[in-house]
């Protein structure tokens, strides 16, 4: 069952990357033995005059998204989102769609 569940997370991974693609100020950092996807949104955060905590909270409120500002996790994670892997690909289909119809 590990097997298939790491294959499962890394076909979200996969799928994220190829979604989010079509916004070229996102960059998606590599996967690193997790099922936690971190997407750098440096250039959207400029471009809205907003951290990526506010980022974050517009995105829950606005586009019904529930992603974690990566400032939470230190400084370093500024301009940062941590997305969870770890759901169904419909979950993540629809949350990517939202986040990517927000930022555009």
């Amino acid at each position: 069952w590990l097997d298939s569940l790491r294959a499962y997370i890394f076909d979200n991974y996969r799928y994220a990357l190829d979604r989010l693609a079509v916004v070229p100020e996102l960059k998606v950092a590599d996967l690193q033995a997790t099922y936690l996807m971190w997407v750098d949104c440096r250039e959207i955060c400029d471009r809205l005059g907003i951290t990526s905590a506010e980022l974050a909270n517009r995105l829950r409120v606005d586009a019904h998204v529930w992603f974690c500002a990566g400032s939470i996790y230190g400084t370093e994670g500024e301009g940062f989102l941590r997305v969870n892997l770890a759901c169904p690909r419909a979950t993540l289909e629809e949350a990517l769609t939202r986040f990517v119809a927000y930022v555009q």
